[in-house]
């Protein structure tokens, strides 16, 4: 997997750094969350942009969201714009498998 986001999603973060994952493919989100736990990270998941949108407004919201490139480009690249407009202050990146940015 390879995560392509803003040069500001390569900063390191203090304390517990929460994630937004947002993947259809349950199996897959499932298991890159468990990695991502070992390693430290608080880990929420969404399956579609709506379930992203809404985990945003929890009271803890994620510093970075990843997207899964599985969706349609133009689904993503929509939440992608929306997150960006209306919490400035997160990282969003593209997730891909298999092939080179």
């Amino acid at each position: 997997m390879r995560m392509d986001g803003s040069s500001s999603a390569r900063r390191r973060y203090v304390g517990d750094p929460h994630v937004l994952l947002v993947d259809p493919n349950g199996e897959r989100r499932r298991a890159l969350a468990r990695s991502m736990r070992v390693s430290g990270r608080r880990v929420s998941e969404a399956s579609t942009p709506l379930e992203a949108i809404h985990c945003m407004g929890a009271l803890a919201p994620p510093q970075m969201v990843a997207i899964a490139e599985t969706w349609p480009l133009a689904v993503g690249e929509e939440l992608r714009t929306y997150l960006l407009a209306e919490h400035g202050g997160i990282d969003v990146a593209r997730m891909t498998w298999g092939r080179t940015l």
